[in-house]
């Protein structure tokens, strides 16, 4: 601090060689200082203005970083939702696009065909998975070809499995070409029709008959009366 001044300075001194001598040189501390601070306040605002967006940058990756994770998570949810409704369903569900590869199916399409997870999985083609059954079921009483062309014109069609099973396909087109096809058992259905079409047959015979026996009895009764002179 200067006594003269009262202002901060920075001082150096050195001796005169030769002479009784020393040589003190002052400077203002502001005017040694005046360099830095013109060099912190370009580059100082400059770093200042990277600090702010760096950190709104960072702000708003964990902002979207934790909605994504909570999108994910809903996902995750409204997944396993769907695969618990899609493996409790009595039929057998699956879904194709328009080049007829499987987009998805449910564990009682695979349970009803007797198919793999490897044999069904997603992008798997039509045609390769009737193959595969069919390899595997050489009793299946089926087309291949026949198959796939009423897939390809989104028509109903029922199915004979190898081991005497019915099973009635309807599918449902989408508008991207692909279809939604569910696959109904209906074994027992038949059986049953079969059965009330086999019990209306025989109540029609005994009707037949009943009614021949009462004709029968209403003639001889007539003729029973003629004879006494009624």
């Amino acid at each position: 601090m200067s006594v003269v001044e009262g202002v901060n300075r920075v001082s150096g001194y050195q001796a005169v060689p030769g002479l009784p001598l020393i040589l003190v040189v002052t400077y203002a501390r502001s005017e040694v200082l005046a360099p830095w601070y013109r060099h912190l306040l370009t580059f100082g605002l400059l770093v200042f203005a990277v600090v702010v967006i760096l950190s709104f940058g960072t702000f708003m990756l964990v902002r979207q970083a934790n909605a994504l994770a909570a999108k994910t998570r809903a996902l995750a949810r409204t997944n396993a939702r769907v695969d618990a409704a899609l493996g409790n369903m009595p039929h057998g569900l699956s879904m194709f696009d328009a080049d007829e590869r499987l987009l998805v199916s449910n564990s009682r399409y695979r349970e009803m065909y007797n198919l793999t997870e490897e044999q069904v999985r997603p992008g798997t083609p039509l045609s390769r998975i009737l193959s595969d059954y069919k390899k595997a079921n050489e009793g299946a009483d089926f087309s291949v070809d026949e198959v796939a062309q009423s897939a390809k014109g989104r028509a109903p069609y029922t199915l004979t499995l190898d081991d005497g099973r019915i099973i009635s396909i309807t599918r449902t087109p989408m508008k991207d070409g692909g279809w939604v096809a569910t696959h109904e058992d209906i074994t027992e259905k038949r059986r049953a029709e079969a059965l009330l079409a086999d019990n209306a047959e025989k109540l029609k015979r005994t009707n037949d008959r009943f009614d021949a026996a009462i004709n029968n009895m209403s003639q001889a009764s007539a003729c029973s009366m003629r004879t006494r002179g009624w």
